[in-house]
């Protein structure tokens, strides 16, 4: 938008300039009209316009002393000098101010507007320029803990020493750039301290600067701002007002306070949720891990998902009611899937194999905005995981079973370390003990025993050289009063009873 202001002491001329000139472009506005400098000063308003379209000779203030006032207090404001005299002094004077170009009267309505569109250009390729400078300045202000001087000094006068106040958004979906900045050049009619920074594609920060209110009078105009741009968005978006930061040097701070803020939105309902920090609760929620994991391990163990869901669903219940932090959320979950890696042997397989990678945060929340979402995510991801992973077992079980057997067999004359054994088929000790126990109907104890004393049967038969204490040494019982003991139990007979009836 170019903003022009006419001053002509000419009443026809100056409305009639007005007229053609409101006709040429939706992107020109006749910021005002002025009889003589004089007035012009005292009523141009505080926001210049862009372009001063100015008459040479006029009662009171001429349009040359006009244009060196101007030139003083406002440097950036462009100026087309209008007169019935085409003389050379009065070019030279005015091309002294910086004027842009100089027009006889009558004008000519085409040169008029080759020089505005002109003008137009210009202008709006500086006022781009100073924004992305603006924007980027006030990005890395936001970034920053504490700002240095040399950063202080590129910020405009307008944004130093008033009150700012930071809003955080977060979207679950892109937010356009387009759309970001037609509402800023709209609000700005009304709130002309006003800039919107992308921090990312999914995460903006709106700054104002206001003066001195009350809080609830600041919050209110924040809300208010905060849910016009939610309006013209899509997705589910969450908004944290931070605290209002005394000046420039302090956005670091207020936009942290501002993005914890954002983070709480998380519990709502709605599609859009705005809240201030004045809002938040005076202690955030906590949550134990270890409840659920206790929980969690028998249902692991046998991949029950029925259970497992069901055992989420009603730990997330729970959290809903607390209402951690967003970290602490992403805290306590990244916990249960390291715990799930730790009591699952082929979840980092499964993992690999359902995701293409690791279950990493991305993947478990998304960019969700609401508890819900992150719940069905997190639930959604962690299931198809140990799906996969049930799924890896139920493929190598029906080897397992035999590969444990073939192990206990090849090492029955030692010690069988139930860890150990575990290990070399990827299953967790208390899992391998129940799944052997189901598929062949013993325990491992007893699987070993029946090896053992099935060898010792055999020595006793064919190997008379051999005393009994020697025959339960060479079949891992080295203590005699406890090889006859079981051999008793499982045969029936004694040691040396059994051999005299096999002679």
């Amino acid at each position: 938008m170019l903003r022009i202001a006419i001053v002509d002491d000419e009443e026809r001329i100056r409305f009639g300039l007005g007229k053609i000139i409101g006709k040429a472009s939706k992107d020109y506005h006749i910021a005002g009209l002025y009889a003589d400098g004089l007035e012009a000063l005292r009523e141009l308003p505080a926001d210049m316009p862009d372009v001063v379209i100015t008459d040479i000779q006029m009662p009171g203030m001429n349009g040359l002393d006009l244009i060196e006032r101007l030139h003083q207090s406002s440097p950036g404001v462009s100026f087309i000098v209008l007169s019935g005299y085409n003389e050379f002094e009065y070019a030279r004077q005015a091309l002294r101010f910086g004027v842009s170009d100089y027009l006889l009267k009558p004008v000519d309505k085409q040169e008029l507007y080759a020089i505005l569109a002109r003008l137009h250009a210009a202008i709006e390729s500086q006022r781009q320029r100073q924004q992305a400078e603006l924007e980027e300045t006030l990005r890395k202000l936001l970034a920053q803990d504490s700002a240095t001087d040399s950063l202080l000094a590129q910020v405009p006068a307008v944004w130093c020493g008033k009150p700012i106040t930071v809003i955080a958004v977060k979207s679950d979906s892109p937010m356009e750039r387009p759309a970001l900045e037609v509402w800023e050049q709209e609000t700005i009619t009304s709130c002309p301290q006003l800039k919107v920074i992308p921090l990312s594609r999914f995460e903006v920060c709106v700054l104002f600067a206001h003066q001195e209110m009350p809080e609830q009078g600041r919050c209110g105009q924040a809300k208010a701002l905060t849910e016009s741009l939610m309006d013209r968005l899509s997705g589910s978006l969450s908004a944290g007002i931070g605290p209002s930061a005394p000046d420039v040097s302090q956005l670091g701070a207020a936009c942290q306070e501002a993005l914890r803020v954002c983070e709480y939105a998380l519990y709502s309902p709605y599609r859009t949720q705005t809240l201030c920090a004045c809002e938040l609760p005076a202690e955030p929620g906590l949550v134990a891990a270890d409840k659920l994991e206790k929980r969690l391990r028998p249902h692991l163990e046998l991949l029950d998902m029925p259970k497992i869901r069901e055992t989420l669903q009603a730990e997330f219940v729970s959290l809903a009611q607390v209402k951690p932090e967003r970290r602490r959320l992403m805290e306590a979950c990244a916990k249960w899937v390291y715990f799930m890696e730790r009591e699952v042997p082929e979840f980092t397989e499964a993992a690999a194999a359902a995701l293409g990678g690791e279950l990493s945060a991305e993947v478990l929340f998304g960019r969700h905005q609401r508890f819900s979402d992150i719940q069905a995510q997190f639930i959604r991801s962690v299931l198809d995981v140990l799906a996969k992973a049930k799924d890896i077992r139920d493929e190598s079980e029906n080897r397992v079973i035999d590969k444990v057997k073939r192990l206990i067999a090849e090492d029955y004359r030692n010690e069988i370390e139930l860890q150990r054994l575990a290990d070399q088929v990827f299953l967790t000790p208390s899992y391998l003990s129940k799944f052997f126990k189901s598929e062949t109907g013993q325990t491992l104890t007893d699987y070993l025993i029946g090896i053992r004393i099935e060898r010792a049967k055999e020595l006793l038969k064919h190997r008379a050289d051999l005393k009994s204490y020697e025959v339960g040494e060479n079949v891992g019982y080295p203590d005699p009063a406890y090889f006859n003991k079981i051999f008793k139990r499982v045969v029936g007979l004694t040691p040396k009873e059994y051999r005299d009836t096999v002679r």
